[in-house]
């Protein structure tokens, strides 16, 4: 076995001179006849290593990922390469010793590679090495360890929750598992330990953390995967000012150490309500200004029969102004609309102003007055556009929202040590889901109405405000949590609120319920996603960037074919049988 005292970052100027041990892959080879260059990389970085005189034979037969063992003397470079940690130095070969050889690779080792998503996935191993796939996994392994230093110090007590559990209503779908020892009965894979940690608030632990995975069978996106981590904090005693204030002193010490960055704090703090009229979103980028605004009053008066009609209908019209938008063509306007219906808001109207007019569309509806009271209030100047979206209010600010999200991403280039935090606070209890015919918890059945709305929120549930926030990092939710319910009989009216009879409670949540008759403490909580966390800090394009071995968008494994098929034995063993799929016709 060869044992590595050094890695390749450990070197520095002290050591010139000096005999070094070199371990790692060969990454590229420079041939200049009388001279060989190669650049070795291990997990920390290059270095750069010199084959000459009776060394040359050694270098060969060494080809890419090639895994070696090198003994050299440290010197300074001739021609120092400022853009490597260790450009100023190289090592003379003394000795070059094999470990072990390497196919050629199916992918380019390298930051700039050539291979798609789905290639790098299959051969996980090397894509990897790659140093900005280590830089991601480092960081994250830094964000864990900030975390838990700061929690072990504040007396949160890290304790393990069940994986295997019961199925219970967490608002996606579960990954069941069917019991060998219990015919036709199945576990659930936990989608969080939510009714575990609160038990232990129960039990009189307190304060309470654990980096726990969690899994939802939901649809894959960029930001999402079928298994994942959360960093869950718990604690009794202790109010959301006081919850924010651990977080963020928590966050702190991550920025120190992970991307040795200071924070500043206290963060901002949003009603839900300001973030949804003022940026059409409850994940804010506050990296950049163009809020939304409203035009509502204003097309009350015009005989548009679009914006007329969904008025009527108590909706409202939100106004998005971009600048400078002479490249905003009519297939571009078509393209803004295609985009404002995918967020499921009616339509999308565009007025432009030119040479001190107003044009587009609808404009014949306006008279001078109007279109006067369009330039004043939204204080347009030469080429502005004015993008108007109408619907219900919330369809409304989040088609709007959708076209600020794109507007920002064209028009704003970010600093990439910008991170701007806001806790979004104030959130409604419930939402109708019309497809259902019922109200459903917009967070979860767990979460605390503030004080004012529990006398009212049976009679007047869609105006109830939930004790619930998340929070937001350059528009990406990175944690969410609440004040959850300790009154048993509240928690009864709030599964009721949302239909639940009095079987489903106690067949589904009976033995949470009953807990509750045991001196149940005040408490809350919050729960970071680590994946998005670590996404956000590494400027990462995907979750699948920031995770050793990802699922791809299609829920499969690429490296190992996960899910397959099993064995016929198996299946009995399970007792369970497969519908055979119906053919297509």
């Amino acid at each position: 076995m060869i044992n590595r005292k050094y890695y390749n970052l450990d070197y520095g100027m002290d050591h010139l001179n000096t005999s070094v041990q070199i371990i790692g892959w060969v990454s590229k080879r420079r041939n200049f006849g009388d001279l060989v260059f190669m650049d070795i990389r291990d997990r920390t970085g290059i270095m750069q290593v010199v084959f000459q005189d009776a060394q040359l034979p050694l270098a060969k037969d060494l080809k890419n990922e090639y895994l070696v063992n090198i003994w050299g003397q440290l010197v300074e470079r001739q021609d120092p390469n400022p853009k490597l940690p260790t450009g100023m130095l190289e090592v003379i070969v003394s000795t070059c010793e094999v470990i072990t050889k390497a196919k050629q690779t199916p992918m380019i080792v390298a930051d700039k590679t050539d291979a798609l998503e789905e290639l790098r996935l299959k051969y996980r191993y090397l894509d990897l090495r790659r140093p900005i796939m280590q830089h991601n996994l480092m960081v994250r392994a830094k964000i864990v360890k900030a975390m838990r230093d700061y929690l072990d110090e504040q007396g949160f007590i890290d304790v393990e929750t069940p994986l295997l559990t019961k199925s219970t209503p967490e608002g996606s779908r579960e990954y069941l598992v069917p019991s060998r020892v219990h015919p036709g009965e199945f576990y659930a894979l936990a989608q969080s330990p939510q009714i575990f940690k609160q038990m232990l608030m129960i039990a009189g632990f307190e304060r309470y953390y654990q980096i726990s995975r969690c899994f939802r069978d939901e649809d894959l996106r960029a930001d999402r995967q079928l298994d994942f981590t959360q960093v869950d904090i718990e604690a009794s005693f202790m109010d959301s000012d006081h919850l924010f204030s651990h977080m963020e002193a928590m966050l702190q010490d991550v920025f120190q150490q992970a991307l040795n960055q200071e924070l500043a704090l206290p963060f901002k703090r949003m009603s839900f309500k300001k973030a949804m009229d003022n940026y059409g979103t409850d994940k804010p980028d506050l990296r950049f200004e163009m809020q939304l605004q409203d035009a509502t009053e204003i097309f009350k008066a015009v005989d548009f029969e679009l914006f007329k009609d969904i008025i009527s209908e108590g909706g409202v019209v939100k106004v998005l102004v971009v600048n400078q938008a002479q490249a905003l063509t009519r297939r571009k306007v078509d393209e803004l609309t295609a985009l404002v219906k995918k967020h499921h808001a009616r339509s999308l109207v565009v007025l432009k102003y030119v040479n001190g007019e107003l044009t587009g569309s609808i404009r014949k509806f306006l008279s001078d007055i109007q279109a006067q009271q369009i330039i004043d209030q939204f204080k347009l100047v030469d080429n502005d556009a004015i993008l108007l979206v109408g619907d219900q209010w919330e369809p409304a600010c989040i088609g709007a929202g959708a076209l600020r999200s794109h507007f920002g991403k064209q028009l704003f280039e970010f600093d990439a040590d910008h991170f701007e935090f806001v806790w979004v606070v104030d959130m409604p209890m419930f939402e109708y889901v019309a497809s259902e015919e019922r109200l459903v918890a917009r967070h979860h059945p767990f979460t605390s109405p503030q004080s004012q709305y529990v006398d009212s929120l049976r009679s007047k549930p869609l105006e109830a405000l939930a004790n619930a926030y998340d929070l937001v990092c350059n528009g990406f939710e990175i944690a969410g949590g609440s004040q959850r319910i300790y009154d048993p009989e509240l928690q009864k009216e709030v599964f009721e609120l949302i239909g639940f009879s009095q079987a489903d409670i106690e067949k589904r949540f009976g033995f949470f319920v009953e807990a509750f008759d045991y001196g149940t403490p005040p408490h809350g909580g919050i729960a970071f996603g680590l994946d998005r966390l670590a996404m956000v800090l590494t400027h990462a394009e995907s979750l699948r960037d920031v995770i050793a071995f990802p699922k791809n968008a299609a829920a499969r494994c690429p490296l190992t074919g996960a899910p397959s098929t099993i064995t016929s034995a198996q299946l009995a063993e399970l007792s369970l049988k497969v519908a055979a799929k119906d053919k297509e016709t």
